[in-house]
């Protein structure tokens, strides 16, 4: 008996329209509002910085954009993905290098960069959480400790 393939979801298809509702700035702020809590009217508070058609790695980032002091990445998933923290790693990496001079990383001048801020949209079937801090081989650890004084502690159970 012959099997009959499986139909599948096309997932550009998914990525591409929560792209296209929400590049739309009032779209957008709505999302922010509903996500955070928040009360914004201006849709102008956002500086939209999304990485249009760079391709990291194969990868692009969903959506970008700053709102106060923080840049927040917006990326929608359908299927399960655990490498979806060090992705946005990459893609963060990619938003900083477009918004800071590099001539500027050499001075003697703290450079302020917006705080990020990560979310996924997923509607897929597993329900698993990941950190940052996971693909790193022997985990994610903390060595040292400073104050805005100046000075440090040091944690000496990794040492």
């Amino acid at each position: 008996m012959a099997q009959k393939e499986q139909p599948t979801a096309n997932r550009n298809y998914k990525d591409t329209v929560f792209r296209m509702l929400f590049s739309d700035r009032k779209n957008l702020l709505s999302l922010y509002n509903a996500i955070r809590g928040a009360h914004y009217d201006n849709p102008e508070m956002l500086e939209i910085v999304t990485l249009e058609n760079a391709i990291y790695m194969g990868m692009k980032n969903d959506l970008a954009f700053i709102i106060d002091t923080d840049l927040f990445l917006y990326e929608h998933q359908s299927t399960y993905n655990p490498n979806m923290p060090l992705r946005d790693l990459f893609y963060i990496s990619s938003e900083y290098q477009k918004l800071v001079d590099k001539k500027s990383l050499y001075s003697s001048i703290l450079q302020k960069i917006p705080a990020p801020q990560f979310i996924v949209f997923y509607n897929g079937t597993e329900k698993e959480k990941r950190q940052l801090g996971e693909p790193f081989i022997g985990g994610f650890r903390k060595s040292a400790r400073q104050s805005e004084t100046g000075t440090g502690s040091v944690d000496n159970k990794h040492q």
